[in-house]
């Protein structure tokens, strides 16, 4: 019998941002619908990443799975904005925390944490909010999917 093949490890590597080139367009249009998501992401950053709408569509509409990247950002955005309803924050804790949330939708490990880097926010701070983002994303994921389609006869 033969033994199944190893999965290969993934790995992280960082990329010069010079050589970081934006796909091409795959949709020359979004749904009003989403684009008001996006627009709401976008308003949550606005004071850490500030981009134009326009830029933010661009963005979606040059994604293969535009919808589940939206309801990473939609994570990503709650998470953030939670954290600065409850701490007393300053631009550039803002910033880091952002930073932070943003390199969850990369993995939540030592290595991520080691990329990252944070001044201000500690290592419990820093994994607190990854757990938070796991969390919120499985809520948002299952609401995402609706009723279980089995059931229906």
């Amino acid at each position: 019998m033969d033994e199944p093949a190893e999965k290969p490890k993934k790995t992280t590597r960082m990329i010069p941002i010079d050589q970081i080139h934006p796909g091409p367009i795959l949709r020359s249009s979004l749904p009003n619908p989403i684009v008001e998501r996006i627009d709401d992401v976008r308003r949550v950053f606005q004071e850490v990443y500030p981009q134009t709408l326009a830029e933010w569509v661009d963005t979606f509409q040059r994604d293969l799975h535009y919808e589940r990247e939206l309801l990473l950002w939609e994570t990503m955005a709650q998470v953030f904005a939670e954290y600065c309803e409850v701490h007393e924050t300053t631009l550039e804790l803002r910033k880091e925390v952002y930073a932070a949330v943003l390199t969850r939708t990369f993995g939540s490990g030592e290595e991520e944490l080691r990329q990252l880097n944070p001044k201000l926010l500690s290592r419990k701070d820093v994994f607190a909010l990854w757990e938070s983002f796991g969390r919120v994303y499985a809520e948002k994921k299952k609401a995402s999917e609706g009723p279980d389609k089995a059931e229906i006869s």
